[in-house]
């Protein structure tokens, strides 16, 4: 029997790594949303902006941690990441202000930036090419599973209080995550191996790679960083992300809370942060098979269009049933969008700078989702009401289909 291709248990350390971190941060935020308002009464929107900042400091930070990717590989920036998230838990479990609140989701935020996310798409489109649309959908299908975090950490929070939560996720992180860094590897070709699993075959032709080894050439071009931000098409594709990033970070931020005040209970609330989290794994897994098979950029729309339709649902969402439409149709083209992202750019601009461009993505993206969460509390602060800002939310997700056609693979002159 032959042995499972390394590949595969890369893509699973990473996707449980992510996982968990996104199930204590990204999606668990709103668990802690409304204990944080009762205990030191801040508003809304200086609540959200610690979710802005984190998300800022990210996107800043993202251009230069992709480069350290592509330099230092990402078994140390994952430990990395690993290490300072845990610490930053442990430390938001001691806060007791609001400028305590955003530094330590400031630390958090870099600790978020050095790897999860970054490390898995790096480490799936480096150890695999054909069935790279089905890894990535995977590879984030696992992430989907964290929603399965936020019950837990509202269960904890009821019974022992969000500190007790937050130093609890601290230490889940170095549990989980340290041991699973260590089975990270940089590329294939450094251990004797080919991305998919493929035979090297005799006299076959190559190219190298920024690390000096040669891999088969696959029909993908490859683009330094500065050939890629030369392209129209790196500007296009990044444009059109920005507004459904935005609409999905306020969503998410803000879930919880709106659950509530439509008269969702707290136990039911959470299960629909999970339910919108486990569904998503669909799009995930669905889109990413089909980003292997059909064209990505119009996959890409058809994910936005869902998403669109989806936060529309959830503007009239009145009792609990009408949570069904809102997972079914966000949930999926929110998921699906996910792994198309990697997809796309390997696909356009190859791997050699793999990790440097996705930062520079990661930079542009983050003005959508610093924006998103904070817009959304002040409306609410103002009106008292969530709905018309994701109305407005949902309508503008249409906007950027049109770039998405439009931004086609680039051409080498």
């Amino acid at each position: 029997m032959a042995p499972v291709y390394y590949g595969w248990w890369i893509v699973l350390a990473c996707s449980a790594i992510t996982s968990y971190n996104a199930g204590i941060l990204f999606y668990g935020f709103t668990a802690f949303f409304n204990p944080l308002i009762r205990e030191f009464g801040w508003s809304r929107a200086a609540t959200s902006l610690a979710f802005g900042l984190y998300r800022l400091e990210g996107g800043l930070a993202a251009p230069l941690v992709g480069f350290l990717i592509d330099r230092l590989g990402p078994r140390k920036m994952m430990m990395a990441a690993v290490t300072t998230v845990g610490l930053g838990f442990i430390l938001l479990s001691r806060i007791n202000s609001l400028e305590s609140f955003y530094a330590v989701f400031l630390f958090i935020a870099l600790g978020n930036s050095l790897g999860f996310v970054s490390v898995g798409t790096y480490s799936a489109a480096n150890w695999f090419v054909k069935k790279r649309g089905t890894v990535l959908g995977i590879f984030f299908v696992g992430i989907s599973l964290s929603g399965l975090v936020v019950p837990v950490l509202t269960w904890i929070i009821t019974t022992w209080g969000w500190r007790t939560a937050a130093a609890a996720a601290g230490i889940g992180m170095w549990i989980i995550g340290v041991p699973l860094t260590m089975v990270i590897r940089r590329r294939p070709e450094q251990y004797g191996l080919l991305p998919d699993g493929e035979t090297p075959e005799k006299n076959a032709p190559s190219q190298s790679t920024a690390t000096g080894a040669c891999r088969p050439v696959m029909n993908e071009r490859e683009y330094t960083f500065r050939e890629a931000v030369r392209t129209k098409s790196f500007w296009l594709y990044s444009l059109a992300l920005i507004i459904p990033m935005m609409s999905t970070a306020a969503l998410f931020v803000h879930e919880m809370p709106f659950l509530l005040q439509a008269g969702i209970p707290a136990e039911s609330a959470a299960l629909v942060v999970t339910g919108t989290v486990l569904v998503s794994g669909l799009g995930r897994l669905g889109f990413g098979w089909m980003a292997d098979r059909f064209n990505k950029r119009r996959i890409m729309s058809i994910a936005m269009a869902s998403q669109c339709i989806g936060i529309l649902f959830f503007v009239n969402i009145h009792a609990l049933w009408h949570v069904v439409p809102f997972i079914l149709f966000f949930s999926v083209g929110y998921g699906g969008m996910t792994p198309l992202r990697a997809a796309i750019q390997a696909e356009y601009f190859g791997t050699v700078a793999f990790g440097t461009i996705q930062g520079v993505l990661y930079g542009i993206w983050t003005a959508g989702t610093v924006l998103g969460p904070v817009i959304a509390g002040g409306f609410y602060d103002i009106t008292g009401d969530y709905r018309t800002v994701f109305m407005i939310f949902g309508v503008m997700t249409l906007i950027p289909i049109p770039l998405m056609l439009a931004s086609r693979p680039p051409r080498r002159g």
